[in-house]
């Protein structure tokens, strides 16, 4: 391949980056929200597109390129307006509707494999035929089409943004939203006008990017990390800068990708975080003003219904059962996995315990980041197949014993955390972590275990056992199983303590107030960064505990979309709580393959997930963990009263809590004698309260405040504003300040 073909090729992929970018800006600048559902809603059309003109498909009617594209952008723009309509009560609240929108691509993209199936979709090109051949050069017609409708669509976008009113209002609400509201901008109609645009553009990159074949449609997600990219380095408010960030993101790699079979393949996607990763490093602002990516971003943000509600699951009072309920249940739970679970489940059912063990694991690391630091993690399970694959190099080919292979490579991902966490937390946003963690997810996929990664993997890793565990039972599959159980046990032990610790507390100031952490002197990204860390060890962890089950190690169970479904996983059952996501790991993996030995590989358990995870962040913030919270607290109240004031009656005394007694129904001296003393039992009515003065003698002798300030009194005669009776115990009780 020539270099001017591989500058075609660049900039065709970095058109379509703009597009996307410029997709996920302009919803943006309309409602705060960050648009990651672009590219699922874009592979719906592109899909749609395809089978639109093929005579034999599901809806196919042998229709043109052109009216094929017409019929899948209204498609696109009615899935848009849906996606407004889901996120309207979480206008500028951008993690939780970023949440929301993970939620509702992962839906979309499960739902076009429901309706077309899971299998690999040929989908025609924009400008079939031979290649332009211009002497020794030959240029693909399809990358030519791709940069000319790119180019025309971004002369429509200027156009637009400097003629038209919907121009006028998106600059204006990019620059001050409050002000635009002032000038007569109506949020509502801005952000579904917005929605529509950002709708069409990413249909529009999306037929011209996927073709001849969709082989996964999962595989799209990568498209997320880079438009999400862009749409970062442009401050999510400028559309040129977002458009040029695109085209940099397509040109630069391709450029420095080695071609040939020289064994190493990603380079490309490694430029692409550097860059990105630089400039968050230099720049934490990003480029432009800095972005408002906190959970509440504005007072109109504030003031909605789903934000007091989500601010309630926030600063909720813990309402924990008795303890003796919670060392009972610890027990018996302990019981049952330990005991009930070898004896009654076969071998195949064992391994599909050990299995969603590992995707617990994940999970985990996903909950010790969002929960304790309120970031956006999309990119653990990078952590996970660093820790299988470094485990299979060191067992396999370097003969270590699997006693000192598995701590290296568990300790092996935290570089990696390093490299991630301190130009993301460097920002000071939640955006620009989960730009930078879902990118640096597609690093992961292609540089270490992708089709030309030998250098790393080996090509087919198969890890062997030690002996110890065959011969602990005379079930080798039991043993596999109280392997991955105790290293779970133990780090939900090592977690829940460090929860409680001085780390712990610090983290738990900065999870929704930075600045007010800073304020007491804690630097919030050192913690968020000793979190990350933590994080990446447990996600490796979780990652060899799936490579000694696998044989030999599927790099499909690494996949870049795997990391965005743990993550929802999180958020059903709630984004701070283990106890919550071992719940949903269990009912999305390991009850359906207890009987067959696979998790279920059809696109209804994503389905579920994804319209779960959606309504999870609009009716129920706190997930599972939290609607069990609430039901324990009907069950048990707080141990602590809490003083309550509405509902006592004047003359009744104070109570401390709803409900209870009066002890003084009549007043404090009612029903005693007159010289009773009310409070009998007064720990200090009994001797000198300073009997054991440690300051018998003064120490300030010198006292400028024991002696009169105004020795001569300015208003001998009761003077205007103080009339004579100015003085606390005189005339009208005043308290000495002048009148009026």
């Amino acid at each position: 391949m020539t270099l001017v073909t591989t500058l075609v090729f660049g900039l065709s992929l970095g058109a379509v980056y703009a597009l996307l970018a410029a997709g996920v800006t302009v919803v943006y600048q309309a409602a705060r929200v960050p648009n990651v559902a672009i590219v699922a809603i874009g592979t719906v059309a592109a899909v749609l597109h395809g089978d639109l003109m093929t005579p034999g498909g599901r809806v196919g009617s042998d229709l043109g390129w052109w009216p094929a594209l017409a019929v899948s952008v209204v498609v696109a723009a009615a899935l848009g307006l849906a996606c407004d309509l889901v996120t309207r009560s979480l206008r500028e609240q951008i993690v939780p509707a970023l949440v929301a929108l993970l939620g509702c691509s992962a839906l979309l993209l499960a739902g076009v494999n429901a309706v077309w199936g899971s299998g690999a979709k040929f989908l025609p090109p924009p400008w079939g035929g031979p290649s332009f051949e211009l002497g020794t050069l030959a240029l693909p017609r399809s990358e030519v089409a791709t940069l000319v409708v790119a180019a025309a669509i971004g002369v429509a976008m200027t156009v637009l943004y400097r003629r038209s009113r919907l121009g006028l209002a998106l600059r204006a609400a990019a620059a001050d939203p409050e002000g635009a509201r002032m000038a007569g901008v109506d949020p509502a109609a801005l952000s579904r006008q917005a929605w529509i645009l950002s709708s069409v553009l990413g249909a529009v990159a999306m037929t011209l990017i996927i073709h001849p074949v969709l082989s996964n449609t999962y595989e799209t997600t990568v498209y997320i990390a880079f438009a999400f990219a862009a749409a970062a380095l442009g401050g999510f408010r400028s559309l040129p800068r977002a458009a040029i960030a695109g085209v940099v993101l397509g040109v630069v790699p391709a450029l420095l990708e080695p071609g040939g079979s020289s064994g190493v393949g990603g380079i490309g996607n490694v430029v692409a975080f550097v860059i990105v990763a630089g400039v968050l490093l230099r720049r934490p602002g990003l480029i432009g003003r800095p972005v408002l990516d906190e959970v509440f971003s504005s007072a109109a943000a504030d003031s909605t219904r789903s934000a007091a509600r989500r601010r309630a699951v926030l600063t909720a009072r813990s309402r924990p059962l008795p303890a003796w309920v919670r060392r009972v249940g610890l027990a018996g739970l302990a019981l049952v996995l330990a005991v009930g679970v070898p004896a009654l489940s076969t071998d195949i059912a064992l391994d599909a315990w050990a299995r969603g063990i590992s995707v617990f694991l994940v999970c985990a690391s996903i909950v010790i980041v969002s929960g304790w630091t309120g970031d956006v993690p999309l990119g653990q399970v990078a952590f996970a197949g660093i820790g299988a694959y470094i485990v299979g190099d060191l067992s396999v080919r370097a003969g270590l014993p699997h006693f000192a292979a598995v701590p290296l490579a568990a300790l092996a991902a935290l570089p990696f955390a390093v490299v991630v966490g301190v130009p993301a937390f460097r920002s000071r946003g939640r955006l620009g972590f989960a730009v930078l963690s879902l990118l640096w997810m597609v690093v992961a996929a292609s540089l270490l275990w992708g089709p030309r990664a030998r250098w790393f993997t080996g090509r087919f890793t198969v890890i062997r056992r030690p002996d110890w565990m065959e011969t602990l039972s005379g079930r080798p599959a039991v043993s596999y199983y109280l392997m991955a159980l105790l290293v779970a046990a133990a780090v939900v032990w090592f977690a829940t303590n460090v929860r409680r610790s001085r780390v712990g507390r610090a983290l738990a100031a900065g999870r929704d107030s930075d600045a007010g952490t800073r304020a007491l002197g804690i630097d919030p990204a050192h913690y968020r960064l000793v979190a990350l860390a933590f994080a990446a060890v447990v996600a490796a962890l979780g990652g060899i505990v799936a490579a000694y089950g696998e044989h030999p190690l599927d790099p499909t169970r690494f996949a870049i979309f795997l990391s965005i479904q743990y993550f929802l996983y999180t958020v059903v059952g709630g984004a701070r709580s283990l106890a919550g996501s071992a719940v949903v790991v269990f009912a999305f993996e390991v009850a359906p393959a207890l009987h067959r030995g696979t998790p279920a590989t059809g696109p209804g358990s994503v389905l579920v997930l994804g319209a779960v995870a959606a309504l999870t962040v609009l009716v129920a913030p706190g997930g599972l963990a939290g609607l069990f919270a609430r039901a324990a607290g009907r069950v048990a109240p707080p141990s602590t009263p809490v003083p309550v004031l509405a509902g006592a009656t004047v003359g009744s005394g104070f109570t401390g809590v709803r409900r209870d007694a009066d002890p003084f129904p009549g007043g404090a001296t009612a029903g005693r004698r007159p010289d009773a003393d009310p409070f009998g039992d007064d720990p200090y009515a009994v001797g000198d309260l300073f009997a054991d003065d440690p300051f018998p003698d003064d120490p300030f002798p010198d006292d400028p405040f024991l002696e009169d300030p105004f020795p001569e009194d300015p208003f001998p005669d009761g003077g205007e504003g103080r009339g004579g009776n100015g003085h606390g115990g005189d005339g009208d009780g005043r308290d000495g300040r002048p009148r009026g």
